[in-house]
């Protein structure tokens, strides 16, 4: 039986082809995403690819590529997946005629760089189902997720889930903060934010107990950290800023220039 958190439903649900899903550190985007795209790729009629993109190549392997891993297992489907590491990949070997004719295959790619006169993309063996974006935040503006999205599209096959997730940066002005604003108020997508609140049943007691003790013991790096809320002034760059530690009044400031 496959199991997730009822706050991922409208993800697994909605018509809408294009969702942007972000909030804290904890709040499950990864692993329930991988569950929902694998889904859709096995109830697929005909083979149909996936594409997990991240800034970064090299950081796949730890991430990325490992939630996948495990999400399979979580579904019971491992003996029907092969996993390979160079490149890294995962085919669907239950719809496999044969060597020459590969099963449906999920492809990770990095994404990111600072060529943007390059293309950046991939030729899949099927059109793609299903296209996620990993740690959007990570890319140093959004032309980079443009120029991605452009290349990619060329892929597509028809009813396309294009998935962008990510936490958002401290600052209030990061490009990430502003695609989120934007896109709350597009029809054609959905945004969904999630925090370990919707995922309790899922913490295990040890994260719980350090979520909470970070809630009591510094609120503002909560809000950011596990919350997923952005902030301006000094705590968008220092997110464990503390006004009373951090600043001096006026009064102390002349005290200290007379005293030097």
């Amino acid at each position: 039986m496959i199991t997730i958190p009822y706050a991922f439903k409208e993800v697994l649900e909605t018509p809408k082809n294009q969702i942007l899903i972000f909030g804290g550190r904890l709040g499950g985007k990864s692993s329930n995403t991988a569950i929902i795209s694998v889904l859709k790729m096995i109830r697929a009629g005909e083979p149909r690819d996936i594409i997990v993109a991240r800034a970064s190549y090299g950081s796949l392997a730890d991430s990325s590529y490992e939630e996948f891993t495990q999400a399979i297992i979580s579904m019971g489907l491992e003996g029907e997946f092969s996993f390979a590491k160079s490149p890294l990949r995962i085919e669907y070997v239950r719809n496999r005629k044969n060597r020459q004719n590969p099963g449906s295959t999920i492809y990770f790619v990095g994404y990111g760089g600072s060529n943007m006169s390059r293309t950046k993309s991939i030729k899949t063996k099927h059109p793609i189902i299903c296209i996620i974006f990993e740690e959007t935040q990570e890319l140093k503006e959004k032309r980079n997720l443009d120029e991605a999205l452009a290349s990619f599209r060329r892929n597509y096959g028809s009813d396309v889930k294009q998935i962008v997730m990510g936490n958002p940066p401290p600052q209030d002005a990061h490009w990430f903060n502003v695609l989120i604003a934007h896109k709350k108020f597009d029809p054609d997508w959905l945004v969904k934010r999630v925090t370990w609140m919707d995922i309790l049943d899922f913490i295990n007691d040890f994260d719980l107990r350090e979520i909470l003790k970070t809630k009591i013991e510094d609120e503002a790096y909560y809000n950011w950290f596990y919350m997923g809320e952005s902030g301006a002034g000094l705590t968008g760059v220092y997110p464990m800023f503390r006004e009373g530690k951090h600043m001096i009044t006026g009064l102390q400031f002349d005290r200290l220039r007379n005293k030097y």
